[in-house]
């Protein structure tokens, strides 16, 4: 079963700007490859609470509740097997099963649950909450909690990214810049008015100030490099 501790990664602040801008770039361009989905922020009195549809796991993670829940439909169809035959063999054989499936106990009925609950829920696995307070962020899934120690906010950006000279994709990523130089994504979308709007509501909500910069992306031999503009400062907000 899903834990928050199989997501807090994907809230984890980025080393530094270049770091957290490529995974925001491999994830625009590999499609159907985002663990997560934002759906609302309400702003309060410095703190903002952000919501997310979960829509998958590390692969990791997929592939071992898959093998558990394996392990437990084939015991069950060795156990039925020697019910409806009564022979020994089968019993034996069925008893074998058991013992290696349940090696890890609980542990291998859990896993074979969350795989269930995956298919079940067909690619939603529930929804997220991150809490945002100057200090610290505090992810809420499946009941559990997880707190991520912040160093303090420096301020709110939004980023345009642009592709190449030839292509007209462009998107929009609100960015927490730290103090300690780390940088938190928070929200990607593809619609201006739209991720301006939210940059705003988070900026009122913490009391940060904000500010907007371009970034200009272009595909090279070995991967993708990139220029940044200036940072261009919100006055209604600094």
């Amino acid at each position: 079963m899903a834990t928050a501790m199989d997501i807090v990664h994907c809230f984890k602040p980025a080393e530094h700007l270049d770091q957290a801008i490529y995974r925001d770039l491999l994830k625009s361009r590999q499609k159907g490859s985002d663990e997560l989905r934002f759906v609302s922020l309400v702003g309060a009195k410095e703190e903002a609470t952000l919501v997310y549809d979960i829509l998958r796991l590390p692969q990791r993670q997929v592939q071992s509740e898959y093998s558990s829940l394996g392990k437990v439909a084939l015991t069950a169809l060795l156990f039925t097997r020697a019910l409806l035959t009564r022979k020994s063999s089968a019993w034996a054989g069925a008893l074998s099963a058991g013992a290696i499936a349940f090696m890890d106990g609980e542990e291998t009925l859990q896993r074979a649950r969350g795989a269930l609950q995956r298919l079940s829920r067909a690619g939603n696995l529930g929804k997220a909450t991150l809490r945002l307070t100057p200090s610290e962020a505090v992810l809420v899934y499946e009941g559990q909690q997880v707190h991520i120690s912040l160093a303090p906010m420096r301020q709110v950006v939004l980023r345009a990214v642009r592709g190449a000279a030839d292509s007209q994709e462009i998107y929009y990523c609100i960015h927490i810049d730290l103090q300690d130089g780390r940088v938190m994504p928070v929200i990607r979308c593809a619609e201006a008015v739209e991720a301006r709007r939210l940059a705003h509501q988070l900026a009122n909500g913490l009391h940060l100030a904000m500010s907007f910069q371009n970034v200009e992306v272009s595909e090279v031999p070995n991967g993708y490099s990139w220029e940044m503009g200036p940072q261009l400062v919100e006055p209604a907000l600094n």
